[in-house]
């Protein structure tokens, strides 16, 4: 933040501003972050969830020709177990890849539910960017006219025509 000048510039409104528009850049970054993570979750579920659709259609047709092919023998009087064994196998793997691809789908939306926070934890921990003069910051004056200034509920301090809360995006009532 840069200090006001005596002559009264309002450089350090500026600065003030400049910080709020900081916040909202990161927030916007959270946001974005988890919009691409819950589109890639949605794409990767969407792909995988028609797999297991073709995957069970053509289980149950397997099943259909396990049926008719049990039938016939049983009707012609000799039973070929290979061959109903086989068609029973190849149910089977169909059904060991359902169950794989519903536990990918699994770890996709866990994946998910993490990726957000450590995001949100990875934004938190940056340090804030302050350019290196050699100097010590010097505070910020105090301006020649306070402004009004309310507290949120969430503790935040809101200057005079903010609408918004800068630190939680409540509302702020005009009292």
């Amino acid at each position: 933040m840069k200090r006001i000048d005596q002559d009264g510039d309002n450089d350090g409104r500026w600065a003030l501003v400049s910080d709020i528009f900081d916040k909202i850049k990161k927030s916007i970054g959270v946001g974005v972050d988890t919009v691409g993570a819950k589109s890639k979750e949605l794409w990767d579920t969407t792909v995988i969830r028609t797999r297991i659709s073709e995957l069970k259609t053509k289980r149950r047709e397997l099943l259909e020709d396990l049926g008719g092919l049990a039938f016939e023998m049983l009707s012609k009087g000799s039973l070929a177990e290979p061959v109903l064994r086989a068609k029973a196998d190849a149910i089977r793997e169909i059904d060991r890849q359902i169950a794989a691809a519903e536990e990918e789908i699994q770890r996709i939306r866990e994946a998910a539910r993490e990726q957000p926070v450590a995001a949100e934890q990875a934004k938190q921990s940056e340090p804030t960017e302050e350019p290196e003069t050699g100097e010590d910051p010097e505070p910020v004056a105090a301006p020649d006219e306070p402004e009004m200034a309310t507290t949120c509920e969430c503790g935040a301090v809101v200057l005079e025509g903010a609408r918004f809360c800068v630190a939680c995006g409540r509302p702020v009532s005009e009292d």
